[in-house]
C-alpha cells in the first residue's frame, strides 16, 4: 500500500477563539490555505461538533470563558484525538506556552499573526496531521513479529544480530524487514526513523533508542557517531557507523 492509497478524510481547518473579530480574521486566513475551514466561538462549542476521525489543525486560542485553551487541549488528548494544535495568542504567559507545549502543541503563534506565517503552520500541521494517521495505519498493519523486529530496526540493528536476539533465520528477518518498510511506504531504515520519529510519542509506539537529527540522510547513534544507510554484500539496507567529522581514522 503507497501513502497515496491510503484513504483520509480531506482535511478541515478548525478555529476557535471567543472574539468574534479575531475569530473571523483568522477563519478568512486559514481558508487562504486552501483548506476547508469552521470557526467556533468556545470549546465546549468545538467539542459539541467535533468527530475525532476527521482531519487538519485546530487553530487555537488560550485565554477564552468557560473552558480555557489548554483545557480543550487536555480534553483532546485524553480523549485520544491526533488533531495536531496551533496556539494563537496575546495573553499568554510562559506558564501557560509550557504547559501547552507539555501537553503535545504543534507551534504557538502570537497575535496579531501574518497571514503567510499562519497559512505556512496550516500547511505544516495538515501534513503532519497526515503523517500521523499513516503511521498508525501502518503500525495497525504490522504482524506480532513485525512489531518484534521494528524497534530493533530503528535502533539500527543488523539483521543477523535480529535474527539471533529473537532465534529467527536471517532469510526469515530480511522478510520481515521488507514488509515493514513497505508498510510504512519507506525504501531503508533511515527513511523509516524519519518517518516515525515525529510521532512515535503521540501514538505510543516504539521510537528509536537513538539521538537522531532527521534534518539530513545521516544521524547520530548513542554513542554520537554518525550513521548512514549503506548497500552491504547481501542486499540489505542496514544502518551502519561512519567516521564523523573531527574523529579519529580508523
Amino acid at each position: 500500500m503507497t501513502d497515496s492509497a491510503l484513504e483520509l478524510p480531506e482535511p478541515t481547518v478548525f478555529v476557535v477563539d471567543d472574539q468574534p473579530e479575531v475569530l473571523e480574521i483568522l477563519g478568512r486566513m486559514a481558508r487562504s490555505s486552501g483548506f476547508r475551514t469552521e470557526t467556533y466561538r468556545s470549546g465546549r462549542e468545538f467539542l459539541a461538533a467535533f468527530d475525532p476521525q476527521r482531519t487538519g489543525c485546530l487553530v487555537l486560542d488560550l485565554r477564552m470563558p468557560e473552558m480555557t485553551g489548554t483545557q480543550l487541549q487536555a480534553r483532546l488528548a485524553a480523549d485520544g484525538a491526533l488533531l495536531p494544535i496551533i496556539v494563537v495568542t496575546g495573553y499568554a504567559d510562559l506558564n501557560e506556552c509550557i504547559q501547552a507545549v507539555r501537553q503535545g502543541v504543534f507551534d504557538i503563534l502570537s497575535k496579531p499573526v501574518e497571514r503567510d506565517q499562519l497559512v505556512d503552520c496550516i500547511r505544516r500541521a495538515v501534513e503532519h496531521d497526515r503523517n500521523i494517521r499513516m503511521v498508525r495505519a501502518a503500525w495497525n498493519r504490522l504482524t506480532e513479529r513485525e512489531r518484534d523486529v521494528l524497534p530493533l530496526l530503528l535502533d539500527g540493528w543488523e539483521m543477523k544480530r535480529i535474527a539471533a536476539h529473537l532465534g529467527i533465520t536471517f532469510g526469515t528477518v530480511a522478510k520481515h524487514r521488507a514488509r515493514v518498510l513497505g508498510k510504512f511506504c519507506v525504501r531503508n531504515e533511515v527513511e523509516l526513523v524519519q518517518k516515525i520519529l515525529p510521532t512515535a510519542d503521540k501514538l505510543g509506539l516504539p521510537g528509536p533508542r537513538l539521538r537522531i537529527d532527521i534534518r539530513g540522510p545521516h544521524f547520530l547513534g548513542a554513542c554520537g557517531q554518525e550513521v548512514s544507510p549503506t548497500l552491504p554484500s547481501n542486499g540489505s539496507t542496514v544502518p551502519t557507523a561512519v567516521d564523523s567529522p573531527g574523529s579519529a581514522g580508523g
